[in-house]
């Protein structure tokens, strides 16, 4: 993507005389500090080896565990498209008639993004069609703009009342049924997006899904068990210390801070090896976790760990028998 930007950077200045290529070259200068310099932030203020981990191996560890299926993107690209926005999708399309029909170097950049922007958008996997498509959306509003721009630009001309001929409405016509298609889908659109502000999740097949009960109440914070846990944890733990959970959120309503190589406990982090039992033990040790709180069950997959932690925690009274949470508190000298 940035070198597109820069070709069009180099394009719009021009290079015929010192002044235009001093233009070009401040823009350039912008374009790397905005883009590249919090990229250059990141290895500054955090532990390079660390950050190299998480940006680098990860990606590549995701990539081995993970193959591309790209049939299977394919499909879930499509369910993106005519689940949610077949509407912004028709409109975008006038505004790939626009940039077609002027040949001119910006709209070749332009469509030359967008294709880049699909084919990354497919290459990932796994692919999650509520988290890998986001940049497609500005894809398809700047395509949409394009092609309001088109039914716009003619109505300020007056050419909807002479000049009726085919090659000079033709692509406006197109935008504007476009708008029309749009405006048609905007009450699904709307539906769906107060559905999943309700359901706070989203499936790979378009669909709302709805969370799991003790997801939800984490999430709501009205539910029992999630009083009693943070009642738990403030309880049990001081402001400074560290809490081992697997459900973030807890620790965060508790204002208690969790070991940063634990943070995150997701499926596909467990899957490539990015954490394993011995971390979690090393983590816990380390940072002299007082509790340590399950609530999703991700903790307990991990066989060697639990058993590591009833030998050095004993479990709180008035955990949950049956789902909600478990609560430990560490042994006085371990």
């Amino acid at each position: 993507v940035l070198p597109l930007l820069a070709l069009l950077i180099v394009w719009r200045q021009g290079v015929q005389s010192r002044p235009t290529l001093r233009l070009a070259l401040r823009d350039l200068t912008l374009l790397g500090l905005t883009s590249l310099g919090p990229l250059a932030l990141c290895l500054v203020v955090y532990d390079r080896a660390a950050f190299m981990e998480q940006v680098v191996w990860t990606y590549f560890a995701t990539r081995g565990a993970y193959p591309v299926k790209l049939a299977d993107n394919l499909r879930t690209f499509w369910v993106w498209l005519s689940a949610d926005h077949w509407g912004l999708a028709v409109l975008a399309l006038g505004g790939v008639a626009a940039l077609l029909v002027r040949r001119s170097l910006a709209g070749w950049l332009t469509l030359a993004w967008g294709v880049l922007v699909i084919v990354t958008s497919l290459q990932h996997a796994p692919l999650f069609l509520e988290d890998h498509f986001e940049p497609l959306l500005l894809l398809l509003c700047l395509l949409a703009g394009v092609a309001v721009g088109q039914v716009i630009a003619l109505w300020r001309e007056g050419a909807w009342t002479s000049h009726w001929s085919l090659n000079r409405l033709g692509l406006p016509l197109l935008s504007l049924l476009g708008l029309v298609v749009y405006g048609v889908s905007l009450g699904h659109v709307l539906a769906i997006d107060q559905s999943i502000i309700i359901a706070r999740d989203y499936d790979n097949e378009g669909d709302v899904e709805t969370l799991d009960e003790a997801t939800r109440a984490t999430l709501l914070y009205g539910n029992a068990d999630v009083q009693a846990a943070l009642a738990f944890i403030e309880a049990h733990s001081g402001p400074n210390d560290f809490v081992v959970v697997d459900d973030q959120i807890l620790a965060f309503q508790a204002k208690r801070r969790v070991p940063p190589g634990i943070a995150i406990l997701h499926s596909r982090r467990v899957h490539i090896g990015a954490v394993n039992a011995d971390d979690l033990i090393a983590q816990t040790q380390r940072y002299a976790a007082p509790v340590v709180v399950t609530w999703k069950s991700s903790l307990t997959h991990f066989k060697p760990y639990m058993a590591w932690l009833i030998e050095h925690y004993d479990l709180a009274a008035g955990s949950s028998e049956v789902g909600g949470w478990r609560g430990y508190i560490r042994r006085q000298g371990r």
